[in-house]
């Protein structure tokens, strides 16, 4: 803390808060635990430029400032490996080291490990962290990276993107899809099996477990791996609101998809497009050539079998059905 403030102010100290956002509005309500009986704070969420602020400093002097300055960058040593890590002063609560994959705890001037990951389980990101994109009028830089997958073994990508001045914005990359998701202040109103938000109705899509598998860079809550958020998600045309729920918070998000071409020429990056005509490559799929080659290999042996008189057509058969019908219902999983 710094300046004049109603009471002291310092590193570590802890209160309890609650959090409530209008339904299809901007307006929150806070409680504050700190105060006995608790403080009541009520307002409306808005952007910076709204408030008319004046003889702000320049993007440039915060980025030069000291780590004391919310939004400048600053360097420390990773406590696991030694290396040089930057992190954004003020915003960022975890960082996963670039070199030995540890995560590591901004708590104060304090800097412990938190997390070791798993050698095996390291990606490499399609967009390299430290790169800078011209996304909705702002430079956004990707500072921080996590795959994420469910339980029916679909694995993508989460990018998080800071941009002084402007805040976050994520970026998701499934396949050759990307959607750019902004996390929403006031809540969506249900109707019935719809959403409706921003004058829009949402019809519900899906609902799922995302765990996340591996993280790199900074990320401004503490990540965790294994952890496991409930996920929902409405859709309306290219546009999708999705809800996560962890423990005691839920965040909306809404996103919008983009294409290839606009994610490549806003980063400057040669994404290159997946391959339609490879196979599928997970291990999970039993691709038909497989099951062909099953009933083929059952068929012979039972025409054999049927030469010598040993053979069972209607056994064949229920094979044949047994192959076929998993195929038929859950489709190449």
């Amino acid at each position: 803390g710094e300046g004049e403030l109603p009471e002291p102010a310092h590193d570590g100290k802890e209160f309890r808060s609650v959090d409530l956002r209008a339904i299809g509005g901007s307006g929150f309500i806070t409680f504050d635990y700190s105060d006995e009986p608790p403080s009541v704070y009520a307002g409306e969420a808005c952007a910076r430029t709204d408030l008319g602020l004046t003889n702000l400093r320049s993007e440039e002097q915060v980025e030069q400032a000291t780590a004391k300055l919310k939004g400048g960058v600053s360097g420390f040593a990773c406590p696991s490996c030694g290396a040089s890590l930057e992190y954004h002063a003020g915003f960022g609560e975890t960082v996963a080291c670039s070199f030995c994959k540890a995560v590591v705890a901004l708590e104060g001037e304090r800097r412990s490990v938190v997390m070791k990951q798993d050698e095996l389980a390291q990606r490499q990101p399609t967009i390299p962290l430290g790169s800078k994109g011209k996304l909705r009028g702002g430079s956004f830089e990707a500072i921080g990276f996590m795959a994420r997958s469910d339980g029916e073994g679909e694995a993508w990508e989460e990018y998080l993107l800071f941009a002084p001045g402007a805040g976050f914005l994520w970026l998701t990359h499934a396949a050759d899809d990307w959607y750019l998701g902004e996390v929403l202040n006031g809540l969506p109103e249900e109707r019935g099996d719809k959403l409706y938000y921003g004058g829009k109705a949402y019809r519900k899509d899906s609902e799922y477990t995302a765990t996340t598998t591996y993280v790199l860079g900074e990320f401004n809550w503490r990540v965790k791996l294994a952890d496991a958020v409930a996920v929902a998600e409405w859709s309306a045309g290219d546009a999708t609101l999705s809800r996560e729920s962890y423990q005691e918070e839920v965040t909306w998000t809404l996103s919008a998809k983009l294409t290839q071409d606009t994610i490549a020429a806003a980063f400057g990056l040669p994404l290159a497009k997946a391959d339609a005509t490879a196979p599928e490559a997970t291990a999970e799929t039993i691709p038909w050539r497989w099951v062909l080659a099953a009933w083929g290999a059952a068929f012979l042996l039972d025409l054999s079998a049927q030469l010598v008189g040993k053979g069972d057509f209607a056994a064949l058969f229920l094979a044949a059905l047994v192959l076929w019908l998993p195929r038929r219902v859950f489709g190449g999983k």
